[in-house]
């Protein structure tokens, strides 16, 4: 997937390429094998002025990895764009970041710029992209005033886990919803990510995600640490190669409209299980509580 995501973009002649490789878990050899992979196809980039490659002398895992890579980069620099190693972005997708990262670099509400369109069948758009309460990241992009906001820790954000999503969403169906996602995955003792954490920080803060009119990433990562083939509406989404910025929205505000759309046709459809997976569910349920009852 690495060497996908290194060939888009190749297109272009960058001046600065920060690459991150996470070191192997103890006694994987599989892990180590990937990791040469992977630093030996960082090694061939010839289409950056500099590269500087980040990799930890131990293993950080899935969310201490990223949150390292990123915390180091803004060191150095004020404003990034960020792929992952299964976001293949389009031949357009550096060009839309630079341009509004320096376009709302001093707009504090405006605290990301997002490559994924997941609701691109949504027709009511008059301007190039929207202002969203929802943030996808993958292919994304922002300001260190944005991100040194973000705490990796998630004890930091289960005692104002409702509060931060009541403020972020009035309407009470999403409320429950991604306080049962986002409430399950933080108290589960495997949850080693750092993308709820990050949407939390920005949820409670009432920031503005930037969503492009069109699709200019695309999540390719069906097999990996969090998914294993399953046929999600999020996964290899065309995109545009030749867009182009032509119209800016006149005011800084979210698009409510857009989001409510976005809630309906994204999230409650990405989350919903196969008919199949249902059924079985169901069945299990009835069965263990006619046992429960010995009456079965």
């Amino acid at each position: 997937m690495l060497q996908k995501v290194v060939d888009s973009l190749s297109v272009h002649r960058l001046s600065k390429l920060y690459a991150f490789v996470d070191n192997a878990r103890d006694g994987n050899v599989d892990d180590i094998n990937k990791i040469e992979m992977c630093k030996k196809i960082i090694d061939k980039i010839n289409f950056c002025d500099e590269v500087i490659t980040i990799y930890p002398e131990v293993n950080l895992g899935c969310g201490g990895g990223p949150f390292y890579a990123i915390t180091t980069a803004f060191k150095n620099e004020t404003k990034l764009i960020i792929l992952e190693d299964d976001c293949v972005p389009s031949a357009a997708f550096p060009s839309f970041c630079e341009e509004l990262l320096d376009r709302y670099e001093n707009d504090q509400e405006v605290w990301m710029i997002s490559g994924h369109n997941f609701s691109w069948n949504y027709d009511k758009l008059e301007n190039s992209y929207v202002f969203s309460g929802y943030a996808h990241i993958g292919g994304w992009a922002t300001w260190k005033r944005s991100w040194q906001q973000v705490n990796l820790s998630v004890d930091y954000y289960k005692p104002k886990l409702r509060e931060s999503i009541q403020k972020r969403f009035p309407n009470r169906r999403e409320q429950n919803f991604f306080f049962k996602e986002f409430s399950y995955n933080l108290n589960n003792p495997t949850y080693t990510g750092w993308g709820y954490q990050a949407s939390l920080t920005f949820w409670e803060n009432e920031g503005l995600s930037i969503t492009p009119l069109r699709n200019l990433v695309s999540n390719i990562g069906t097999y990996g640490t969090h998914f294993s083939g399953e046929d999600r509406p999020f996964f290899n989404l065309p995109v545009d190669e030749s867009y182009n910025i032509i119209t800016h929205p006149v005011r800084i505000e979210r698009d409510i409209e857009y989001d409510d759309f976005h809630f309906t046709n994204h999230w409650i459809r990405a989350n919903r299980r196969p008919l199949e997976k249902r059924i079985y569910n169901y069945v299990r349920k009835r069965i263990n509580r006619l046992m429960d009852n010995g009456l079965f």
